[in-house]
């Protein structure tokens, strides 16, 4: 599945399609360890390019930098939409809830 089908179809399920259409490209990143990034002014989000391999871990990661949109950082308002990821089925999202919680 292309990314730009896979970001309309996660906006679908999960943001009731209230997300605003971003661009979704692949890209190495410097620091290591990064998977995704989110631009809101250029409306694109930049994922990993390993991440191609694995469509599970592609998604995860779609759907964290979905979080951002209108959103920065990972304070209360991202972690409300994680808790929402989690109640609609997400078990990733409920432990990085949780994680940053503790912070």
């Amino acid at each position: 599945m292309q990314t730009a089908s896979l970001y309309a179809q996660l906006n679908r399920e999960f943001f009731r399609d209230r997300l605003p259409v971003y661009r979704v490209r692949f890209r190495q990143f410097d620091r290591p360890g990064q998977e995704g990034e989110c631009k809101p002014t250029a409306r694109t989000i930049l994922l990993a390019t390993p991440l191609k391999g694995d469509p599970q871990k592609l998604r995860q990661v779609l759907l964290h930098e979905m979080c951002h949109i209108g959103s920065p950082g990972h304070g209360l308002r991202f972690q409300a939409k994680l808790a929402r990821l989690a109640a609609n089925g997400e078990s990733w999202a409920e432990e990085l809830r949780r994680e940053l919680a503790d912070r």
